[in-house]
């Protein structure tokens, strides 16, 4: 078995019109991980975020990144963007005023570069200003702008090239998550730590002084995922619920309240307790439930919310629109929000000034609209014969699945944060996939044989 923990988003796998492995909502841009680990990128091209070898324009359909491929993560929350490939090193585009791109050049990039000096990366997270990196022996390596000391070194001296992290516990990191001037790193244990900017009270430490060394969130526990924004951070439980702390200006920590907060509150449980994952954009936070709807709170300027009624919401609200019931990804962005479908396809709305929902035009939606010219599946077969091909049962579970697969055939399965959870070969025989000691929720199950990808949901109850 092969453990790879990915970042901050959500990934699957799907066969269907289209066959996409993440979705990234960004700095006026949206970003596509496609099955075979090419990206693509539609959107706002200012600094070259597209990738595609210019500086502007904007583009209003999805186009290929240029000499990308065998990825198998995306980042981004500001004008930089990382890729993580298969081979463990971290390509980068896009602005770097702060040296964010980490090639030690200061220049923005309108193709990929490699960032120097880091090799044996598990997962990645790129913010407007700074990017992390979490190496497959547990450490922790950042670069770009330190002025809250959000590189975590213990200086505020601005890095061009990865500095490691110092003073986390020994305790290992399961995932790293970057806002615009503070880090997060939760550890296998359960506990989070944080670093940098702390205006608002985004450590969560219950202060508002900012540190340039981690710092323990002491009143969390039992964490399984994280996420933050420019001045706020969120978390997901264990039990399903949410927890935010920092700024509220918006509604951003879902309390009911726009009161800032230096220690966690609970975002009122207005969907119950079934989150399976979670987004945090600029000013609005997407939350994903284990019967795949969407529920979104926070600022809604832009429609993000996905409802044209109300320029913010206090608490959380179910997103309209024709993907909920069938979502599998989610990703909260500047001012728009995206999601993939089981189906494979991916749709969004909001805000789209600059193309970033990729229908091929500059308006504006309320209503989830359909991302077009994608990459198209690779090697899909017909329905029909991927039932041949695969079955499982029981489906939902308690806990174990049974996989009777017709050959043999490689199986991936991933919760609804990226987290690949089981990776082994079966050679054509009946196996059992055994969830028991995960949450309950939704996970995705990924089969790749004789040249075929198919996926299946699995629901564990």
């Amino acid at each position: 078995m092969r453990m790879i923990r990915l970042l901050g988003m959500s990934i699957t796998l799907s066969t269907g019109g289209h066959c996409h492995a993440q979705v990234v909502a960004a700095y006026y841009n949206s970003y596509v991980l496609c099955a075979d680990g090419t990206v693509m990128a539609s959107g706002h091209n200012m600094f070259g975020q597209l990738g595609n070898g210019e500086f502007g324009p904007s583009a209003i359909i999805p186009a290929q990144v240029i000499g990308l491929s065998d990825i198998s993560a995306i980042s981004c929350k500001g004008g930089a963007t990382l890729a993580l490939m298969t081979d463990g090193t971290v390509w980068s585009w896009g602005s770097n005023d702060f040296g964010q791109l980490g090639d030690n050049s200061g220049a923005n990039a309108c193709i990929p570069v490699q960032v120097d000096s880091i090799w044996n990366v598990m997962a990645i997270a790129g913010s407007s200003g700074h990017s992390l990196a979490l190496a497959n022996n547990g450490s922790v390596w950042a670069w770009g702008n330190n002025y809250y000391g959000q590189l975590g070194d213990g200086t505020t001296t601005e890095r061009p090239t990865p500095v490691m992290v110092v003073g986390l516990p020994n305790a290992s990191v399961r995932s790293v998550a970057v806002g615009g001037g503070h880090s997060l790193a939760l550890m296998n244990d359960g506990t989070i730590w944080a670093w940098g900017r702390n205006f608002s009270g985004e450590l969560g430490n219950g202060t508002t002084n900012d540190s340039p060394a981690p710092v323990q969130i002491s009143t969390l526990s039992g964490i399984i995922a994280i996420d933050a924004s420019a001045t706020y951070s969120i978390a997901l439980k264990d039990d399903g619920s949410l927890w935010t702390w920092g700024n509220n200006a918006w509604g951003e920590l879902g309390n009911g309240t726009i009161t800032d907060s230096p220690i966690p509150v609970q975002v009122t449980p207005t969907f119950g307790q079934g989150v399976v994952a979670i987004s945090a954009g600029i000013l609005h936070v997407l939350a994903l439930r284990n019967d795949g709807t969407v529920w979104a709170w926070g600022n809604n300027w832009s429609d993000q919310l996905g409802n044209d009624t109300i320029p913010r919401s206090l608490i959380p609200i179910q997103v309209l629109g024709p993907p909920n019931g069938d979502v599998v990804a989610i990703s909260a962005g500047e001012y728009h929000s995206l999601v993939q479908r089981g189906d494979g396809t991916v749709w969004g709305w909001g805000d789209n000034s600059d193309g970033q929902l990729g229908d091929g035009t500059l308006l504006n939606s309320w209503l989830p609209v359909q991302m077009t010219g994608l990459c198209q599946t690779v090697n899909s077969i017909p329905v029909s014969t991927q039932r041949g091909v695969l079955n499982i049962f029981p489906n939902p579970s308690t806990g174990t699945f049974t996989v009777d697969a017709t050959r043999s055939a490689d199986i991936e399965v991933r919760n609804a944060v990226g987290q690949e959870i089981l990776h082994c070969v079966v050679n054509g025989a009946r196996s059992e996939i055994d969830l028991s000691s995960q949450p309950y929720g939704v996970y995705v199950l990924t089969i790749r044989t004789a040249g075929q990808v198919i996926s299946r949901k699995l629901i564990k109850e």
